[in-house]
């Protein structure tokens, strides 16, 4: 039997160890990406907040409710994913696209890694990002459409010139366009 001295020890590492278990899932509830816990059969252990906001889920539960693989826009992505955990341990920024209760479609960076039979990880939303990049890239190439028309149509100006004064030649007539 434990002494007064040795359970008062116990209460006070177990009141520590509440406080940092509550300091803990703080961090993980105010997060700004979305942090969570998965079985490796799709089964939704954790979510924070962030991640139920981001695929607009109004609570964990219904998050919770068909599990992680129908969020996946394309289930292969998944496969893909635990493959590579299983091969490296760990994943860095793999992209997917993840399907919103609402219907929408997130384009989402995961870095995950499997403690036994759960992937742990953290998911951060692109969707905003990549539309923007695609929208430069589209807008690049427009311009690269129009730099190149703009200078062929100069090269085509000179080369008519070059025609008109060798035909002026021809007929005896000064050149008209002396460069």
């Amino acid at each position: 039997m434990a002494t007064p001295d040795e359970l008062e020890a116990l209460r006070l590492e177990n009141k520590k160890l509440a406080e940092s278990e509550g300091k803990l899932r703080y961090l993980i509830d105010t997060a700004p990406v979305g942090v969570y816990r998965t079985t490796l059969q799709g089964e939704i252990l954790l979510a924070n907040q962030a991640l139920l906001k981001m695929l607009d889920y109004p609570s964990f539960e219904e998050f919770k409710r068909e599990g992680i693989i129908p969020k996946y826009a394309d289930p292969h992505d998944r496969e893909e994913l635990i493959k590579r955990i299983k091969e490296r341990g760990i994943v860095d920024n793999f992209e997917t696209r993840f399907l919103a209760r609402t219907g929408q479609t997130r384009t989402v960076l995961i870095s995950s890694s499997s403690e036994g039979n759960t992937l742990v990880g953290m998911i951060m939303d692109i969707t905003d990002r990549k539309t923007v990049d695609e929208a430069l890239h589209s807008r690049l190439e427009e311009i690269e459409i129009f730099n190149k028309a703009a200078v062929g149509r100069e090269l085509k100006m000179i080369e008519l010139e070059q025609e008109i004064d060798g035909l002026r030649k021809e007929l005896g007539r000064p050149p008209k366009h002396s460069k």
